[in-house]
């Protein structure tokens, strides 16, 4: 089994899934990560040397090499869903879980970092179009959705592994995770580490 995390660029995917890696001791991909290995470039820089159709065609690349894969923590593109290949791709993969955030939140997070723009849009037009567009394929494709709004990266593992351990997809030794993170969550005096902002 892997746990494959999807949701809107800027949600904190990365940093969720590298706390949900090690904590269960299994392996972390990034799907953008991965692409920018294979090509020697940054995300931002092939949307704008080669456009997003090109990119969209590395992205499904790299999810079919991870789909190889098992007891894999997988963080995905925020566009990964508009592949019409990509939705049962993922369901195959494991349990997919989608993170979430209100639309302030992510506005802001988008708008400090240096993500490419996908539209010619005022930046919160373009998330909000790009939401109306994905969130019915997010709903269609997840088993599981977390909202991300205001909550460390700690918290949301914790709450993470404590559904999936409530659903039975965690073998016992698995669920020793849990009691890592919440461990981890008192020597720090309560859930730390603020989400990064990841590439999506």
């Amino acid at each position: 089994m892997n746990i494959v995390l999807i949701g809107y660029r800027a949600v904190g995917k990365t940093t969720v899934g590298h706390l949900l890696a090690q904590a269960l001791g299994w392996d972390f991909a990034d799907c953008d990560a991965r692409i920018e290995q294979r090509t020697g470039c940054s995300v931002s820089e092939i949307f704008r040397a080669r456009g997003q159709d090109a990119f969209r065609a590395l992205e499904h690349d790299a999810l079919v090499d991870l789909a190889r894969f098992d007891r894999l923590v997988v963080a995905t593109g925020g566009g990964i869903v508009l592949d019409p290949r990509h939705p049962v791709l993922l369901r195959t993969m494991g349990e997919v879980v989608w993170l979430t955030a209100d639309v302030d939140t992510l506005v802001a997070r988008v708008g400090a970092s240096d993500r490419p723009r996908l539209t010619t849009l005022p930046l919160r037009a373009e998330v909000l179009a790009h939401l109306a567009a994905r969130n019915p394929v997010y709903t269609a494709t997840a088993s599981w959705t977390v909202d991300t709004s205001g909550r460390p990266a700690r918290e949301l593992a914790l709450a993470i592994l404590r559904m999936l351990q409530g659903a039975g997809k965690l073998d016992r030794t698995d669920a020793l995770a849990q009691d890592i993170i919440e461990n981890d969550c008192a020597t720090h005096g309560g859930p730390s580490n603020e989400l990064k902002r990841d590439r999506r």
